[in-house]
């Protein structure tokens, strides 16, 4: 057994949120309803660590190898070249007999540990062990002892796995709860029909705990994530590298320069479609060279595609416009949010994010999200805190459905347009009037003419030369 003054989760977030929790010596209790993602978890930890040098034994009570191996491969947890450099180990522990109760599993891992010379153990899991012990009180005490000291005195960390009944909310391994140094809860639920996951912390010897509970996702290819709120003292200002100009001399006017990390509010009755939005977009994108993601929860990526052409035929350069897009959007991305969990569609997108790094980000339809409960709010926070930190500029569409709603989101932004119609006097026609805020300035109102000053000067841009 080598010493090791490092270990960590493998999982960004409980790596930030539990900082110098994994000291060498420590109890890992991994708890968790059926299906919960204990032993993805698990197998994150064993993966992150051996390939930093440890050696993971992983001892398995009811699960095949070639099946848990297959799943790991699915969700992109690759552990067979560890297991060919002799850094992980995969055993299945012998059925446990009543007669003997836990002693067969010390004796068994006893001998996988000497002939290992493991840094991390994992037991997956524990429930059956402790199951056969029954009453024996001072079977159960040895077998407490023995998991808290094992690898404490080689500078190892021991991670035992505990199935708990969806019924229950106790960490179901008895008194080791009193000696392990962490315990994390995995618990999911169904919330309005969607289903939610949320990790929780019980207990993290060395580390803080400001946060007692906060979601996570599994998904093929990814595994488990964890997104923790960003402290707010690692969150930049405006990235003023990324500086971003409207395509409109009255914008620019009234907003100034857009910089990475800000958010955009845009809103209109939610009877209105405001067409020129799309034009504005893409002459934005063409004027910044800025890569774009789209994600929309109010269509389809193919109908968003088929209403942006419907738009664009009326700039009568329509091959010109799709050009652009094409060139700068990275993706359009649909998500329907009456079949996630707000909790899911946060992870989801967050994750998408990492891996794409764009430069801008527009979310189409955010009235159609979810109601404005505190935790939809708190997560929306965070995600545009995560933004703001990699330097992300943020636009966000939506109809104003609620004065709720338009407070939330607006307070949230740095810049806030607003669309509104007047009906003029003596005709049928409504006239479009744009108000306008942004942070640092005084809020102002562009008329129709303005308007559709602008709508020109957009025209122009994506269909021959910049004004600028």
């Amino acid at each position: 057994m080598r010493l090791s003054n490092e270990f960590v989760f493998g999982v960004e977030g409980l790596d930030i949120l539990l900082k110098g929790a994994l000291l060498p010596g420590t109890l890992v209790v991994i708890a968790g309803h059926p299906g919960a993602g204990k032993t993805t978890l698990a197998a994150t930890m064993c993966h992150a660590n051996a390939v930093r040098g440890k050696r993971c034994l992983y001892v398995s009570v009811q699960e095949p190898k070639d099946k848990f191996m297959m799943y790991m491969d699915l969700l992109g947890i690759g552990l067979r070249n560890l297991e060919r450099s002799d850094r992980f180990r995969y055993v299945k522990l012998p059925q446990i007999s009543e007669e003997s109760g836990g002693l067969e599993a010390v004796e068994f891992m006893d001998k996988q540990i000497a002939e290992f010379h493991p840094d991390i153990v994992i037991v997956d899991s524990v429930t059956p062990i402790l199951r056969s012990l029954g009453d024996d009180l001072k079977a159960r005490s040895m077998l407490q002892e023995y998991f808290s000291e094992v690898l404490r005195r080689e500078g190892g960390i021991m991670v035992l796995l505990s199935e708990i009944p969806l019924i229950s909310s106790s960490a179901g391994v008895g008194d080791i709860e009193f000696v392990a140094d962490v315990i994390l809860f995995l618990k999911h639920s169904i919330q309005r029909n969607r289903l939610v996951r949320e990790v929780e912390i019980r207990k993290a010897r060395g580390s803080p705990i400001t946060l007692a509970r906060v979601p996570f996702s599994i998904e093929k290819g990814s595994g488990l994530r964890v997104w923790a709120p960003p402290p707010l003292e690692e969150i930049p200002g405006r990235t003023l590298e990324k500086a971003y100009e409207l395509p409109c001399s009255y914008l620019r006017e009234a907003v100034g320069t857009l910089y990475g990390g800000m958010v955009v509010y845009i809103t209109y009755p939610p009877d209105a479609r405001p067409h020129q939005i799309f034009p504005f977009f893409l002459a934005f994108m063409q004027m910044n060279k800025a890569r774009t993601l789209v994600f929309t929860y109010r269509m389809s990526p193919e109908h968003f595609y088929q209403l942006l052409r419907e738009y664009l035929e009326k700039l009568r350069c329509e091959r010109k416009a799709l050009n652009t897009f094409e060139k700068y959007v990275m993706d359009v991305i649909g998500f329907n949010p009456a079949a996630l969990s707000v909790e899911e569609l946060y992870a989801r997108e967050l994750r998408i994010i990492y891996e794409r790094s764009p430069d801008v980000v527009i979310f189409v339809g955010t009235d159609m999200s979810f109601p404005t409960t505190d935790t939809y709010i708190d997560l929306l926070k965070n995600q545009l805190l995560f933004f703001r930190k990699k330097g992300i500029l943020t636009f966000r569409l939506g109809a104003l459905v609620s004065k709720e709603n338009y407070s939330v989101n607006a307070s949230l932004a740095d810049s806030v347009a607003r669309y509104f119609y007047r009906k003029e006097r003596g005709s049928r026609k409504l006239r479009r009037h744009l108000y306008v805020w942004s942070i640092g300035r005084d809020p102002i109102v562009l008329g129709n003419d303005d308007v559709e000053v602008c709508a020109e000067e957009i025209k122009r841009i994506i269909c021959g030369g910049e004004l600028l």
